[in-house]
């Protein structure tokens, strides 16, 4: 019977019943399901027509064999088993097995059924209820298959992949993930997560995996995860929120990717990198200690002089090193110390000494004590580094050992300051109707007595003997050729020689009797007459291998004093002419060494050249002796740059206007 409901029970009334069974009918149909029943005292099977369609078509009744039939040869026996099973134990069951239409289609259905027993609990009935679930399984299958075929692809895949559910649990790791952590999935699902990740990562990859199932945002993060061989290993681990159509979140897909060689890269590079900055920064400071050594250095190969090079030099200290800087040193004589140099920054404790911090490092050269360099910073505490340390050991020992060349060298400047002394007249004398003046200076580097002399005094017929000269060398050799060399002029005059030739004459052969190999000298010796009652004097003068004397005429003009010989002691029987110089009123006359002509060895001044700089040094205007002195050192110290090489001699007679 088609659309049949199962029978009613005898004790339910007739129209009540009928009621029920469509009631029943209805729902069957709004469900898509169809009902059946089986009587198994009788053994016959009927359904709906739901049922029926569900067969394909296949009406009832029909034996339990014929509906045996309808299943699917590959469901049959688990059919037949269940189905015996809920007799047998007089239950129920539920199922999804395939059927076969008489078409010979297959499909899919889904079926409950249920044993009904007499009174005395006998099966009488077994029904139940059933319906097409074509649909539903291909949709499961398909499900199904794409999750097979998920799996398939992240167990092949190299990555470590990992799925985690809405509420953070892990719901699949692929078989990579298995093979490098040493566990297996049930593991990886019931979480061995804290146990994998290391420990000094372990909190931040839990607040950030937090965070981002709290936000359903993505997340990539680096840390190290524990491999199957107990080392860590860094790991990419880049994760993407699963959402489905309708934007429900469904949880995140993971994968990390072993980074650990790339991180060690990296890792090394920046060490690489950072060791480069440190030798980097090394090298610069390397670089600035040996400029500042250098700069050092020039400063002091550039003079011997104590208190004028410490003042620069705590300036320099003071810029490299401190904030105050002071120089003490040991005098050579007596054991005194004395402060020679100090220098603070603006604002700064006049005295390193006034200082937080403080720090005297001793200077010792050639084994004695020669001072201290103090130190002082306005920091609490000041650590200067290991390289600072050395640093300011290399200045000390370069600082010692030239403030013991300048002690030494002042001491002898000292004692050939008072050789040259006495080898120069203490006055010029005065000269009625005259000026003199007179300029004696020493090189700049020079510790030994100079050869470079002048003399002015009087002549036994009332005159002046004028004389300047420059003996070749320096040191207790030259000075005592110039002694004898002024002694012997002096004498010569005292004994009425008057004539400047054989002055010379007498001097030259006096040089050549002492034998003294390369002893000889350059000099010009004149003779000065009083002036006369017409305010001019006269001169006779002879140069011995000389620079030419200079006369500078009142009215400007300059011009030289064309006189020439050979040098003294040299070639015995040597002459020497003599010039006459007229001086009037306003004139004078220059005799000076060629510390002046050759101020500068590259281009050396002959009379001329040095008659023209010395118009311009005093502007065409007439001058006195001592504006002229003056003149003419300051024009050899500019050509000399600062630095003059030799001695300068200068001797100026003038007459008065």
């Amino acid at each position: 019977m088609r659309d049949r409901p199962p029978p009613a029970p005898p004790t339910v009334e007739p129209a009540r019943a009928t009621r029920r069974d469509e009631d029943l009918s209805l729902a069957l149909r709004a469900a898509n399901m169809g009902w059946w029943e089986w009587d198994l005292p009788d053994g016959e099977i009927r359904w709906s027509q739901g049922h029926e369609d569900a067969h394909g078509g296949t009406a009832a009744p029909l034996t339990y064999e014929d509906y045996l039939r309808t299943v699917h040869p590959d469901d049959r026996e688990r059919m037949d088993a269940l189905i015996r099973d809920a007799v047998g134990t007089r239950g129920s069951y539920e199922t999804e097995f395939r059927t076969v239409w008489p078409d010979g289609s297959v499909h899919w259905m889904y079926g409950v059924g249920r044993v009904f027993c007499d009174d005395e609990g006998t099966p009488v009935r077994l029904a139940g209820v059933a319906r097409l679930i074509d649909e539903e399984r291909s949709a499961r299958d398909a499900l199904a298959e794409a999750q097979r075929r998920f799996e398939r692809l992240a167990n092949v895949a190299p990555v470590l992949l990992w799925v985690a559910a809405p509420d953070g649990r892990c719901t699949f790791v692929n078989e990579s993930l298995c093979a490098f952590t040493g566990r297996s999935f049930e593991e990886h699902v019931a979480g061995v997560w804290h146990e994998i990740v290391h420990p000094d990562d372990l909190d931040g990859v839990v607040r950030r995996h937090r965070e981002a199932f709290a936000s359903h945002g993505e997340l990539e993060m680096e840390y190290r995860m524990r491999r199957h061989d107990g080392t860590y290993r860094w790991v990419l681990d880049r994760c993407r929120p699963l959402v489905d159509g309708d934007g429900t979140f469904r949880g995140y897909v993971g994968g990390c990717v072993d980074i650990h060689e790339r991180r060690e890269a990296d890792m090394e590079r920046e060490r690489l990198l950072a060791a480069e900055q440190r030798a980097r920064v090394q090298l610069e400071e390397a670089h600035a200690r040996s400029s500042f050594l250098a700069r050092l250095g020039g400063v002091l190969e550039r003079s011997l002089h104590l208190d004028d090079t410490l003042a620069e030099v705590v300036v320099l200290l003071r810029d490299q090193l401190a904030d105050s800087v002071a120089v003490d040193v040991v005098e050579r004589q007596g054991r005194r110390t004395r402060r020679r140099g100090q220098v603070s920054v603006p604002g700064g404790p006049a005295r390193p000494e006034d200082c937080p911090t403080t720090r005297s490092v001793p200077l010792v050269a050639r084994g004695r004590h020669v001072g201290a360099v103090v130190l002082g910073w306005r920091a609490e505490r000041h650590q200067p580094s290991a390289a600072d340390a050395r640093h300011v050991g290399d200045i000390a020992q370069r600082l010692a050992l030239w403030i013991d060349n300048a002690l030494l060298y002042g001491e002898r400047e000292q004692v050939a300051d008072a050789l040259q002394a006495s080898l120069l007249p203490p006055d010029l004398p005065a000269i009625d109707g005259m000026q003199t003046a007179a300029r004696y200076v020493s090189a700049d580097a020079a510790t030994d007595v100079g050869g470079d002399f002048y003399d002015l005094f009087p002549a036994a017929d009332g005159g002046w003997v004028l004389a300047v000269g420059d003996v070749c060398g320096k040191g207790a050799d030259a000075a005592a050729v110039t002694a004898m060399a002024r002694y012997t002029l002096r004498a010569t005059a005292a004994m009425g020689e008057a004539c400047p030739d054989r002055g010379l004459a007498i001097l030259n052969q006096a040089l050549l009797r002492e034998e003294t190999p390369e002893r000889f000298l350059t000099a010009v010796l004149a003779h000065v007459s009083p002036v006369d009652a017409g305010g001019h004097a006269h001169v006779q003068l002879a140069c011995a291998g000389h620079p030419s004397p200079l006369v500078l005429r009142a009215d400007g003009t300059i011009e030289a004093v064309s006189s020439h010989g050979a040098l003294i002691g040299v070639l015995a029987g040597a002459h020497w002419p003599v010039s006459a110089v007229d001086l009037g009123p306003g004139d004078a006359l220059l005799v000076a060494t060629d510390g002046v002509t050759e101020a500068d060895r590259d281009a050396p001044l002959d009379a001329p050249a040095l008659a023209a700089l010395l118009g311009r040094e005093l502007g065409g205007a007439p001058a006195d002796a001592q504006q002229v002195a003056t003149a003419v050192e300051a024009i050899a110290r500019r050509r000399a740059v600062g630095v003059l090489r030799d001695d300068v001699a200068i001797l100026v007679v003038r007459v008065r206007d």
